[in-house]
C-alpha cells in the first residue's frame, strides 16, 4: 500500500511538471519557428546577380529590397545601391554622378552613382538582363556576414528583358511561407 501512495505521488509530481513544462517547450518551438522562418522569406529575396562592365563579369549576391524607390530625376531609371565589397570590385575609372535622395526618417543628401554596362539577376527560373543600370553608392558593406552586396530597386524586374533559365527546369516558384 505504502508503494502504491508513493507511486500516486510520483506521477501527481510528473504530471504537475509536465503542465508546467508543456506551456514553456510549446512557446520555444513557435518562437524558434517563426524566426526560421522570418529568415526563410529574407534568404528567399537574395539573387545571384552578374556584372558586366569593364573588365571581367563577376557576381554577387543582390537583395530584393522593395522600400528602394530611388530614381534617378533626370532620367527616371531605378537605381540600386552597391556596397564597399561591391564597388571595390569595380574595374577602370568611374564616371561619377550624383543623385538627390530623401530618407524615410525625412533626412536627405546627394548619392554618388555610377552607370554599370550591364546586370543579369538570376532568380529560380528566368534571368533578367538589363543595360546602363545606375548604381548608388555605399560606402559601407551592408551585411557584417557578407550575404549580399547591392540592394536592387522592384521596378528593375519591369524592365528587363526576361528569358526562361536554361541551367534549370522551368517549375513556379514555391510559397515561401509554406515549404522549408
Amino acid at each position: 500500500m505504502h508503494a502504491l501512495i508513493s507511486l500516486f505521488q510520483w506521477d501527481h509530481v510528473l504530471i504537475r511538471h509536465l503542465f508546467i513544462a508543456l506551456p514553456i517547450v510549446s512557446v520555444l518551438i513557435i518562437k524558434q519557428w517563426k524566426q526560421r522562418m522570418r529568415v526563410k522569406v529574407v534568404y528567399d529575396m537574395i539573387y545571384d546577380a552578374k556584372i558586366s562592365d569593364a573588365g571581367s563579369p563577376f557576381h554577387v549576391q543582390a537583395f530584393l529590397d522593395s522600400g528602394n524607390q530611388l530614381y534617378d530625376p533626370l532620367t527616371g531609371k531605378p537605381v540600386i545601391i552597391g556596397d564597399k565589397y561591391f564597388f571595390n570590385h569595380l574595374k577602370g575609372d568611374r564616371e561619377m554622378l550624383t543623385i538627390p535622395y530623401q530618407g524615410v526618417t525625412g533626412d536627405g543628401g546627394q548619392l554618388e552613382a555610377t552607370v554599370i554596362k550591364s546586370l543579369t539577376i538570376y532568380t529560380d527560373e528566368e534571368k533578367h538582363e538589363l543595360n546602363n543600370v545606375i548604381v548608388g553608392k555605399q560606402n559601407k558593406d551592408f551585411t557584417a556576414d557578407q550575404s549580399y552586396h547591392l540592394l536592387l530597386h522592384p521596378a528593375l524586374f519591369n524592365e528587363s528583358k526576361k528569358s526562361l533559365r536554361k541551367d534549370v527546369p522551368h517549375v513556379k516558384k514555391k510559397n515561401p511561407l509554406i515549404h522549408f
